[in-house]
C-alpha cells in the first residue's frame, strides 16, 4: 500500500465516529469525489440515518472550490422535489464545510451500467427521461441550472413505498443561478463533462436551461444506441465535434429509428433557438418518438402543460385517475445493456474537462482536463 493510500485510509479511520456540529455522527465512508467524500451518518437529534458530503481538507483550502461547495448546499436546500436529492442541512464544522442529505439506497446510472447487462426497452428509457426532466424542470423553475447532467449524477434510488426505482438528480456542485451573470469560474473557461456539454457551454457563453436539456438528450441517446453521440480522441476533440455538430446518426435495427433520429436532430441543433425549449418539452417529444404508451405521453403532456411547452402537433389526451396515480408514483427503471455500459465508461474517462480557450467552427481548440468535483 502506498503512502498516499495509507494516508487516505488513516484519514477515513480518524473521521469515523466524528460528530459534526454536535449532531451528525459519521458512520461509514461511501465514496470519494473531486471535492470530498460521502459518508453515512446518524442524525442524533432526529435519530435517523442521513448522508453527509464532507469537503476535503485540500478542497476547503481553495476559495473557488469552497465557494462552489457552499453554493451547491444553498441552491439545493431550496428545492423540494421527488426527483431531486433532498438537502436537509448544511454548515461548517472545524472549518470543514459539509452538506447533509437524505440517505438514498441504490446506485447511480453510471454504476448501474457497469453492474448489469440486460437491455432497456424504449418505454423504460422514456420513464427515466421523464423523471429526470421533472427534477431538472423543478430546478429550472427555481432559477437553477445544473450544468453537469450525466449518468453519474442521476441516482436510481429504491423506493421504500412501492419498491420501485426512482430517478433523482444529484450533485449540483457546478450549478449556477440563471439570473446571475457571474459564473463561479474564470472568464473563457467552461466547467462540465465534455461528452455532455452543449456548444454554448463549451464556448463559455451565457447559459440557460437548454444546456441541461442537451445533456439529458445525450444520456437518452447513449441508452438507446449504446454509443455516445459525439466521439473524439480526448475531451477537446469531443468538444470540437460538438461545436461542429458532427454526431453519430440513429438507424435500423434500432426500434423507431426514423422518429428518434428526427428527435435527436432537433435536440442536438448547434443553435439553442432551434432546440427544444425546455427539458419538459424534450421529454415529451422523446416519449412520442419512442412510441411510449399513452399513459407516459399523458404524464409528459401534464408536465409540459405546466410550463406552456406543449408541442403543436400533440393531439389532446384526457387524463384519468389511473394515469394521475402513475404520474404521482414514478415508473420503475431497469438496467442498461453492456453496450451502454461501455459508452458511459468511455465518456466518464473524459469527464470534468476545463477548456481554457473558446472553440470556433474551424475546430481550433486548446484545453486541459482536471477534476472539478
Amino acid at each position: 500500500m502506498t503512502s498516499d493510500h495509507t494516508s487516505l485510509f488513516d484519514r477515513r479511520v480518524s473521521l469515523a465516529g466524528r460528530v459534526l456540529v454536535g449532531r451528525y455522527k459519521l458512520d461509514r465512508h461511501l465514496a470519494d469525489g473531486g471535492m470530498g467524500a460521502i459518508w453515512t451518518a446518524q442524525d442524533l437529534t432526529h435519530h435517523m440515518p442521513v448522508a453527509v458530503k464532507l469537503m476535503s481538507v485540500e478542497g476547503a483550502m481553495r476559495a473557488d472550490l469552497r465557494a462552489r461547495f457552499e453554493q451547491e448546499a444553498k441552491a439545493v436546500a431550496l428545492l423540494r422535489h421527488p426527483h431531486i436529492v433532498e438537502v436537509l442541512d448544511y454548515g461548517t464544522d472545524e472549518d470543514t464545510p459539509f452538506i447533509v442529505m437524505e440517505l438514498l439506497e441504490g446506485m447511480d446510472l453510471l454504476a448501474a451500467t457497469r453492474e448489469h447487462t440486460s437491455s432497456w426497452p424504449l418505454t423504460e428509457i422514456a420513464g427515466l427521461v421523464i423523471q429526470v426532466a421533472q427534477g431538472l424542470g423543478a430546478a429550472h423553475r427555481a432559477g437553477l441550472i445544473h450544468r453537469d447532467v450525466k449518468p453519474a449524477n442521476i441516482f436510481l434510488a429504491r423506493s421504500d413505498i412501492h419498491g420501485e426505482v426512482v430517478a433523482k438528480v444529484i450533485d449540483f456542485g457546478i450549478a449556477k443561478w440563471s439570473e446571475n451573470k457571474e459564473i463561479l469560474t474564470a472568464a473563457n473557461v467552461a466547467l462540465g463533462s465534455p461528452s455532455y456539454m452543449s456548444p454554448e457551454q463549451i464556448r463559455g457563453r451565457q447559459l440557460d436551461a437548454r444546456c441541461d436539456a442537451w445533456a439529458l438528450a445525450v444520456v437518452a441517446f447513449a441508452l438507446v444506441t449504446g454509443d455516445m453521440p459525439f466521439v473524439g480522441r480526448n475531451g477537446p476533440d469531443i468538444a470540437k465535434q460538438v461545436v461542429l455538430g458532427n454526431r453519430r446518426k440513429i438507424a435500423a435495427p434500432i426500434e423507431n429509428a426514423r422518429a428518434l433520429e428526427r428527435f435527436f436532430t432537433r435536440a442536438f441543433a448547434t443553435d439553442p433557438d432551434q432546440r427544444y425549449r425546455s427539458v419538459e418539452e424534450l421529454a415529451g417529444e422523446f416519449i412520442r418518438a419512442a412510441g411510449a404508451p399513452s399513459s407516459l405521453r399523458t404524464a409528459a403532456r401534464a408536465v409540459a402543460e405546466a410550463r406552456g411547452d406543449l408541442p403543436d402537433a400533440e393531439p389532446h389526451e384526457v387524463s384519468d385517475d389511473s394515469t394521475t396515480n402513475r404520474l404521482e408514483r414514478p415508473l420503475p427503471v431497469k438496467d442498461p445493456s453492456s453496450a451502454q455500459r461501455v459508452a458511459f465508461d468511455l465518456a466518464e474517462d473524459l469527464e470534468q474537462t476545463e477548456i481554457d480557450d473558446r472553440l470556433n467552427p474551424s475546430g481550433a481548440a486548446a484545453g486541459r482536463t482536471r477534476s472539478s468535483g
